[in-house]
């Protein structure tokens, strides 16, 4: 239904305008600039959500993720963390007011008839948590930002980064177009001792099927070399 919007912002009478984004596009690896989002979202009396899936764990400050700043807590009206990437865990939480937590457990029908998670799923999550504030945590978030800068910098000497979205996070995604020629790559990769997942249409649109690379800590500066060595190669034998 649509709203009309005054000067003064959404028409509060009418509707509520909720704004939901990523902070880390889970298909692209790039973010939106959550920043301008939240000073629209003011503007217009909006409220934003983010869900912070692919960054909660590796992005931002101590690993909380990109809208768990303390400049952008005041400005987001919920954060949608999932433990299953980035915290090694599974489960899920939604971060906001008393408000929506009273709303959510009163009318979110997924929540209310859904099995809250066991003791021990829970202790996994805030060992997690404890992990990344611990030396060893900042170590290893250090060490992934390593790896981040040295992917792109080998695909700028292996000038291959016009195939790639721009991307400053854990994921990077290698542009083919067609099914057919994505999944040859993927496959050769794989010959290559390299798990690269192929994303085909429709799970994205035709002609932006995509070799999705996710990085982490432990990966090693000769296996990224090697790895888009491999993908140069592999290209240009699909061409």
């Amino acid at each position: 239904k649509r709203s009309d919007t005054s000067e003064n912002g959404a028409d509060k009478e009418d509707h509520e305008i909720y704004v939901v984004t990523e902070s880390v596009f889970s298909m692209d690896g790039d973010s939106p600039d959550l920043e301008e989002m939240a000073k629209l979202c003011r503007e217009f009396s909006c409220r934003l959500v983010v869900d912070e899936a692919h960054a909660i764990g590796v992005c931002g400050e101590n690993a909380r993720g990109i809208a768990g700043a303390d400049k952008m807590q005041d400005n987001v009206f919920a954060r949608i963390l999932t433990f299953g990437k980035g915290m090694g865990a599974h489960g899920a939480a939604v971060i906001g007011p008393a408000e929506l937590r009273l709303f959510l457990l009163n009318f979110a029908r997924s929540f209310i008839y859904t099995t809250a998670l066991p003791p021990h799923s829970v202790a996994t999550v805030l060992a997690s948590y404890h992990f990344m504030d611990s030396p060893e945590g900042q170590k290893k978030q250090w060490e992934l930002k390593e790896n981040i800068r040295y992917f792109r910098e080998q695909l700028q000497d292996l000038s291959i980064a016009g195939l790639f979205i721009p991307s400053n996070s854990a994921i990077h995604c290698c542009l083919l177009p067609g099914n057919d020629r994505v999944k040859a790559v993927a496959a050769e990769l794989r010959l290559g001792g390299f798990d690269v997942r192929p994303i085909l249409s429709p799970t994205v649109p035709g002609g932006k099927e995509r070799l999705r690379f996710c990085l982490h800590s432990y990966n090693t500066f000769k296996e990224i070399k090697e790895v888009l060595r491999k993908l140069a190669t592999s290209i240009a034998d699909h061409e």
